[in-house]
């Protein structure tokens, strides 16, 4: 780049010295001047240019003649100001010397004129225009060579005006003969026609086309050097004869230059494809910016839009309009295009790759549906937004709007859009744009429901009006509405009433309008009833009001709004009931249950099996897909037994009957394997063993499709069958062919046929199967148009698909079946285990029939799965990878093979080779009992303190400041067991991370970590006993009774770092921190106290409680705005009283909540128990912080990420919760890197909870992401499953991962994924690259150092013995101590050492301020500290270093550690 300035200024210099030399006479100064000969504007050869201005009415051309201009006839000055009135009798004479002459003309808007132009004989133009130009004025030119003197006559035809006549003779250029041939690759292209460019080191051009002959011609200025391209330069590149060089060329030299080129856009690249019995051909456009032409011919199939990358085609795929294109859909392929399939879109590519076009794409519309409406309850929703109906290809900035009446249709033939106006497609926001007279037109068949979901952008008098089709008996209401919703997505709802019809709802109005969507639901006819034994009904349990239940045929849909039905409380009141009469009876009840709508929640879904209004024993499908088991117990309702994860939509097969042996439920989703659940004795609903129960469902905000249900006495009788119940509705669906093929993976055959209407209603297809030409066998029923059929067996398949109306009516069959010969299975995968060892990993299995040989395949953490690799192959049953790294995850799979056989991949296991984790410090039990009898606030105002204590056990207690040990300072004392210490310590100005580290005889370290802050300035103060007036100052520091009031002195465009002190206290208040660069410190971490409960300072509005809106229920909000905020030596805490007997099922009440970005929190406490943290957005520190709280107490949004370093994260006991909880339940944006990252943390619980039976997080999002690194996992962590589902969304799909965890709640195993020593190195690294200057710890000095390699126990010899020396001090902050610097080493583990017994005692006063100082001592601590520092520059160095959540605090050799990372 420095030497590209040089370079840059060198030229400019030179172009400056060539300036001068040309002005001090470096070139010939005769060739510039205008030579005047005779009177007036006389024209020499090279003599400039000479102008006769006709708007001067002085001009001297008006006298008949001005030097070598002349007129006769009609001229004379115009008064409109447009030149010369000039007529039929005006001529001009122009006396011209020899040389290249050009004539310009001034040429007037106004007028009719034109002119005769000749020289001598010669004829230069018949009629120039010298009137009607775009712009007066504008300039008109000619020219002309001659090698003698001579006269251009100008004779004027017509009434008009003229501004002037220019002119200028200049030495002919010396000109070159240039010709030549262009070759064209390929060879089959040509270039007739088509025009050269060339192009002077000027900028100057001229043209000359190429002729028939393929050759060129063209006279070129000699003396200079050209570039060759073609004026249609996108689809024609030269490849050879670029360059032409002429300035060695004599004039009127012939110069032959031949010239090659490449045809980069190819129009003869046509290709052509078949889909059913159509075909279709593709020819690109002229050029790039041409549309392809693409028509079909034969058949069905038909060119909806052909743009210039991509064409919209109908064709009959056989699905009534869902038809999924594949392979065997093409035929008849052009040779000179390959192509793939996705989505039914076929991307073509061309085998030509040298030339343009590359590839072109073809969505295909499948066009097999009827287009016959069916009144069968369902919805039809149709999304304006996506696409999905109007393409996108037809773009409001496009060309493609759909005019002139042209029509698009959906693909089930009920909509059409018809584009009277203009209808384009605007965005995936407010979907289509619509004008005057566009419609859209719905068929129904009979009376219907339609909804549009309008827009607030749409016009604002606007309509849309409803029409019913003519000669149809209907009505419609109403008959139009506004276009225009007051706010976006608001319905406009419509009822039809009559018999089928088209209706054409049309948009009227000056505006332009959006419709985001419509919906249109064909009402269903009544059902006939025949009444059963026993029939189920809605219970009047709970909320039976909510849910309604209503037969469609032989199906039975139940909906329930509103209900939850959460785990770990009492049976919630709002679900809703369906069942059969109470019985005491084993009877047995079985279903098919479809989930169609639910809610997101883990409480929302639906539940089968019994209840009695009090009690439950289910099994439920809940969220998006998990199946679990839900009861109630003696005290609440509990999740367990059953715990899988299913398929959105997947049918399930319920079984629920009760035995002698208790209550079994099986559930046994569509295609899969069947799980049980039993009752147990403890069991609330069977507490009595002959007590009556209802079988049936409960709801809890979700919408269920049931089928097939049946429910039997004791004694098998049947009492209820739902198919028996309900007659069947709709029609027997007819299959018009049938394809089978074998699965890529050789486990399975797919069976596809086609039908012009899919089953509605009760009709369904049914699918037989033969082996070998054995007996039909009927495999199956589905409403859809395809089926998988798993074989296991080699031989010869054959299928048949029919048609039926309900579970018992006669089929159909399709006359043609469909066959795969000699179809050979694959042979079982393996399934294989993987288990870590020390320096190993050694897989197992089972064998596999007729394999003979396995393969092992196996990638790292680090490689990914693109880089597997095959390891070995085998004949054992195990394999020992010796070949693996300490702490690094590695993935394995296998592959079984036979003779002439193989197996798919196995599953993937992985394991971690590894000799155990321990970190460098002990927790809870293991911990020193160290108490504190005298120990400074965390802020202190002078350089050194005392800490003083006692230890229960003998040791050696060591001091660190800033990660250096002050020996001098008695920083290391022995310590007898129940002995005391005291310790003095150095601080320097600023921030001090201050470890006390207590090894005892089996040398085992304790650690208590301090923040202590050395201040030294501040500019608000904040004290709680304050009486004075708000804001008042006090020898010059403003000060004010609570946070709020501080906080809001502080102007929201504020850009300086503003400081505020808080003193020990307690402040009951709601804070909200909404401007800038604010710092909030506090006297001590456990002396100020920021609390509420929102609810008790806003008991009029509901939205404050717990459980509330999120922006309202927490007690500290640091918005979006207040960016830079910061807050260090404090506790925040919400008052909430988590075992309130208020009723509520979300008792989230957050002590924090923070979305500003940047934010830091240093040595802060916050206390809750539901919710006490949320992250919402933005990248935020928390350094040396506890965290306490019990149910997701640290969760975040899907744009917040989060770094917590040295933290201590705490589960509170709770009474009524003591033996379960969360830590984290994050959402994490899809393609975000991290979530959470916790880095050296400690997660412990108070006495009381119940150890193994809390968890680390589960996923509030599906995408969610935590990163564990090298954090201790304490004894109430569920070692073996530390991690659970969240709000339907399984924790194994979430980003879930740790590395170096060690405790008693740590262990590897398939539900703790592991990350690598890189990866967590890279975690870490970015989030300190996100956080910027905002960033406070040590990470990069950790990683340097090796830090972040977790410590390895020898089993062989434990540590016994003492240090026998004090640790090496290290770097104290680079030798900056006076300056604040912090220094850059590690701090250890928590703020208070992992759970040990550390307190400081009350009314401390050793050191530093008691909590006492009055703001007058504001003054003395300025004047002290300008004592003790010579000067007060310290207060600058806190201003901008110490709080500043941009001040950086790594030293010089952190920063070139990092550089080397």
């Amino acid at each position: 780049m420095n030497r590209f300035k040089w370079f840059r200024k060198g030229r400019k210099a030179f172009a400056a010295f060539l300036a001068l030399a040309l002005a001090a006479g470096g070139f010939p100064g005769g060739t510039l001047a205008v030579q005047a000969e005779g009177n007036g504007n006389t024209l020499t050869t090279d003599g400039g240019s000479v102008e006769w201005n006709f708007t001067d009415e002085n001009a001297a051309i008006y006298s008949g003649q001005d030097g070598s201009l002349s007129v006769t006839g009609t001229c004379t000055v115009n008064a409109g100001g447009h030149g010369a009135d000039i007529s039929d009798d005006t001529v001009f004479t122009l006396q011209i010397p020899a040389g290249q002459t050009t004539v310009t003309f001034g040429v007037c808007t106004y007028g009719s004129s034109t002119a005769k132009i000749s020289a001598g004989d010669e004829v230069l133009a018949e009629a120039f225009l010298l009137n009607g130009a775009a712009e007066d004025g504008q300039e008109a030119s000619i020219q002309y060579t001659s090698e003698a003197a001579a006269e251009i006559k100008i004779e004027v035809s017509g009434n008009g005006y003229l501004h002037k006549i220019a002119a200028e003779t200049i030495t002919p250029p010396q000109v070159a003969a240039v010709s030549g041939q262009v070759a064209v690759n390929p060879s089959s292209a040509s270039a007739v026609g088509q025009v050269l460019v060339f192009t002077d080191q000027n900028g100057d051009t001229q043209e000359t086309a190429i002729g028939e002959d393929g050759g060129y011609s063209i006279s070129l200025p000699v003396g200079q050097s050209y570039t060759v391209s073609f004026k249609n330069s996108d689809i024609y590149d030269v490849t050879e004869g670029e360059t032409l060089d002429l300035t060695d060329t004599g004039n009127g030299e012939p110069v032959s230059w031949n010239i090659s080129c490449q045809v980069i856009w190819d129009t003869s690249k046509i290709f052509s494809f078949g889909i059913d019995d159509t075909i279709f051909t593709a020819a690109p456009g002229a050029s790039p910016a041409d549309d392809f032409s693409v028509s079909a011919s034969g058949g069905s199939g038909s060119v909806e839009l052909a743009a210039t990358d991509t064409a919209i085609i109908w064709a009959d795929l056989g699905g009534a309009g869902t038809g999924t294109l594949t392979e065997g859909s093409l035929h008849d392929v052009s040779g000179n295009v390959t192509y793939t399939i996705a989505d039914n879109t076929i991307t073509f590519t061309y085998t030509d790759a040298v030339t343009a076009p590359a590839e072109y794409r073809v969505q295909v519309k499948d066009n097999s549906a009827s287009g016959t409406p069916h009144a069968d309850g369902s919805t039809h929703s149709y999304d304006f937004r996506d696409g999905s109906v109007l393409s996108t290809l037809y773009s409001k900035e496009g060309r493609y709007a759909l005019s002139g009446g042209r029509t698009v249709s959906s693909t089930d033939g009920l909509l059409t859009l018809v584009g009277n106006n203009e209808i384009a497609y605007n965005d995936a926001s407010h979907g289509i744009i619509v004008k005057n007279g566009d419609q859209v037109r719905i068929r129904t068949a009979g009376s219907a429901d339609i909804a549009f979901e309008l827009c607030r952008h749409s016009g604002e008098n606007d309509i849309l009006s409803a029409a019913v089709g003519s000669g149809v008996s209907g009505t419609i209401t109403p008959a139009s509405c506004s276009a225009q919703a007051a706010a976006d997505g608001g319905t406009a709802a419509f009822h039809y009433t009559g018999d089928p019809t088209e209706l054409t709802f049309t948009y009227n109005g000056s505006g332009t309008g959006y419709l985001h969507a419509v919906s249109v639901t064909n009402l269903l006819p009544e059902t006939a009833v025949r009444p059963q034994t026993e029939m189920p009904e809605i219970k009047e349990w709970g909320a039976g009001s909510a849910l309604t239940a209503s037969p469609a045929g032989q199906c039975l849909q139940l909906s329930q709004k509103g209900g939850s039905l959460p785990t770990g409380e009492a049976l919630s009141s709002d679900v809703s009931y369906y069942g059969f009469e109470m019985t005491a009876e084993q009877n047995r009840l079985e279903a098919d249950v479809t989930v169609d709508s639910c809610g997101s929640s883990s409480s929302n879904g639906v539940f089968f099996g019994a209840f009695n209004g009090a009690a439950i024993e289910t099994v439920g499908i809940r969220g998006a897909g998990n199946l679990r088991g839900v009861y109630s117990d003696e005290n609440e309702v509990k999740a367990g037994r059953i715990n899988e994860t299913i398929e959105e939509g997947q049918t399930v097969h319920f079984t629920a009957e009760r035995t002698e042996d208790g209550f079994v439920i099986t559930a046994a989703p569509e295609g899969g394997a069947a799980y049980t659940a039993q009752s147990s004795s403890a069991d609330a609903l069977f507490a009595d063993e002959n007590a009556e129960i209802s079988f049936g469902f409960i709801l809890a905000d979700a919408s269920v499709t049931v089928t097939n249900m049946k429910y039997y006495s004791a004694d098998g009788t049947l009492l209820y069958d739902q198919n028996d119940c309900y007659e069947p509705l709709g029609e027997a669906p007819v299959v018009t062919g049938v394809s089978a093929s074998g699965a890529p993976t050789r486990d399975a055959i797919h069976i596809a046929w086609s039908t012009a209407d899919l089953p509605y209603g009760d009709g369904r297809f049914v699918i037989q199967a033969r082996k070998d030409g054995g007996s039909w066998e009927i495999i199956g029923e589905t409403q859809n148009t395809s089926y998988s059929y798993a074989v296991t067996e080699p031989g010869t398949y054959e299928f048949q698909v029919g048609g039926r109306l309900g579970s018992a009516g006669e089929i159909t069959w399709c006359s043609q079946t469909a066959a795969v010969e000699s179809f050979l299975p694959a042979l079982p995968a393996p399934e294989p285990v993987a288990e870590g060892g020390s320096s190993s990993i050694t897989l197992t299995w089972q064998p596999v029939e007729e394999a003979s040989v396995y393969e092992i395949y196996r990638y790292s953490s680090d490689e990914g799965a693109d880089a597997a690799v095959k390891l070995a192959e085998v004949t054992e049953l195990s394999y020992t990878d010796e070949t693996v790294s300490l702490e690094v995850p590695y993935y394995y799979y296998i592959i079984a093979r036979s003779a002439g056989n193989s197996s798919n991949p196995s599953a993937m296991v992985w394991a971690v080779s590894s000799v155990g984790h321990t970190g460098e410090y002990v927790f809870e039990e293991e911990a020193a009992g160290i108490t504190l009898t005298s120990c400074p606030d965390s802020t202190v105002f002078q350089d050194t303190i005392t800490i003083s204590g006692a230890v229960d056990r003998a040791g050696v207690m060591r001091a660190y400041v800033n990660d250096g040990a002050l020996t001098a300072a008695a920083a290391e004392q022995e310590v007898a067991a129940g002995g005391s210490f005291d310790l003095k310590l150095a601080l320097a100005a600023g921030r001090n991370d201050v470890k006390l580290i207590f090894t005892d005889t089996e040398g085992k370290a304790t650690c208590l970590t301090y923040n202590f802050v050395y201040l030294t300035e501040y500019d608000m103060m904040v004290d709680a006993s304050y009486t004075g007036a708000v804001g008042r100052a006090a020898d010059g520091i403003p000060v004010y009774k609570t946070v709020q009031e501080a906080v809001d002195a502080v102007p929201a465009d504020n850009t300086e770092r503003t400081v505020i002190f808080i003193k020990n206290g307690d402040y009951e208040e709601q804070l909200t921190i909404s401007s800038p660069y604010i710092s909030l410190v506090g006297e001590d971490e456990e002396g100020v106290r920021i609390h509420c409960y929102p609810a008790d300072l806003h008991p009029e509005d509901p939205a404050y409680e717990a459980g509330g809106d999120m922006d309202k229920r927490c007690a500290v909000y640091v918005t979006a705005g207040a960016q830079g905020f910061s807050a260090e030596n404090l506790t925040f805490a919400n008052d909430y009283v988590y075992g309130t007997e208020d009723g509520k099922s979300n008792k989230s009440a957050d002590a924090l909540r923070c979305d500003a970005d940047g934010a830091v929190f240093v040595n802060v406490t916050l206390s809750g128990v539901q919710d006490t943290l949320y992250m919402h957005q933005g990248d935020q520190y928390f350094y040396k912080c506890r965290i306490e709280g019990l149910v997701d107490f640290i969760y975040a949004g899907d744009n917040a990420r989060a770094l917590f370093e040295e933290c201590e994260l705490v589960f509170v006991y709770e009474e009524t919760h003591p033996d379960g909880g969360y830590v984290c339940a994050p959402r994490t944006a899809a393609d975000s890197e991290y979530g959470l990252i916790f880095y050296n943390c400690a997660v412990t619980s108070e006495d009381g909870c119940e150890a193994g039976s809390f968890h680390l997080a589960r996923p509030w999002g599906p995408d969610a992401a935590i990163y564990w690194i090298n954090c201790y996992m304490g004894s109430a962590i569920n070692a073996e499953e530390p991690y659970a589902e969240m709000s339907g969304n399984p924790h194994e799909a979430a980003r879930f991962y740790e590395y170096g965890s060690y405790g008693p709640g740590y262990a590897v195993n398939g539900d703790r994924r592991q990350i690598s020593p890189n990866q967590a190195e890279t975690l870490l690294l970015s989030a300190v690259e996100a956080l910027g200057e905002a960033y406070e710890g040590n990470i990069e000095s950790d990683l340097a150092s090796g830090a972040l390699e977790p410590e390895q126990p020898d089993p062989e010899n434990p540590p016994t013995d003492l240090p026998s020396e004090t640790p090496d001090d290290g770097d104290t902050g680079s030798g900056n101590a006076g300056s604040g610097d912090t220094g850059s080493g590690d701090t250890g583990s928590g703020n208070t050492g992992g759970g040990n017994t550390s307190e400081k005692p009350s009314g401390s006063s050793s050191g530093g301020s008691s909590g006492g100082s009055t703001s007058s001592e504001a003054a003395q601590v300025k004047s002290a500290q300008g004592a003790a520092t010579g000067d007060n520059a310290d207060a600058a160095l806190w201003m901008a270093v110490l709080l500043a959540a941009g001040a950086v605090l790594i030293s010089a050799a952190v920063v070139w550690n990092r550089k080397r990372l």
